[in-house]
């Protein structure tokens, strides 16, 4: 009898703790695939529809020069990468915590972009802070806020060179 009971009790706890270990799902190559590597392609050739397509209509995006908001936001983009005669430039992103649910993540990261100009490489660092919302099936971008300083610090190569995550870019 006490064998019997001590059976029930290993399967009972065997039970909750499989019902207690749900894996839950990595979203991190489905974002990548769908909104980062877009992003890239996006930012890097100024092909405003493909940026704009990435973010949600009603996407918040805060900088150091304030906040604008969905239509505002995304007419700011085509007028700004319409501009003529810019110098090229390139994106990549290195991710430091991704957060994840079935159609909502946050993100945290740096990125790096590099400007070309009379034959001159320039790069600027900086660290983002994503919201990113599921919407028919494909990741966008809901809200975006990045810096270039922490706590009064210049964000530079070195901190970016500490991340040792996959690197997205071009």
């Amino acid at each position: 009898m006490k064998q019997l009971i001590t059976l029930l009790i290993m399967v009972c706890i065997s039970c909750i703790s499989h019902s207690q270990q749900k894996e839950k799902h990595d979203f991190s190559k489905e974002i990548d695939t769908q909104l980062w590597e877009q992003f890239v392609k996006a930012y890097n050739s100024r092909n405003a529809a493909l940026y704009n397509d990435i973010h949600t209509d009603d996407i918040v995006r805060i900088t150091k020069r304030g906040i604008r908001q969905g239509e505002t936001f995304k007419k700011g983009i085509i007028k700004s990468y319409g501009r003529a005669n810019q110098p090229k430039r390139k994106i990549e992103f290195k991710h430091e915590h991704r957060i994840h649910e079935k159609d909502i993540a946050y993100e945290v990261g740096y990125f790096k972009v590099t400007y070309f100009k009379e034959g001159k490489e320039e790069s600027y660092f900086g660290r983002f802070s994503v919201l990113l919302k599921k919407e028919g099936g494909k990741w966008k971008i809901a809200q975006d806020w990045d810096v270039d300083q922490i706590n009064g610090v210049a964000i530079t190569a070195k901190d970016y060179k500490k991340l040792d995550s996959k690197i997205i870019k071009e």
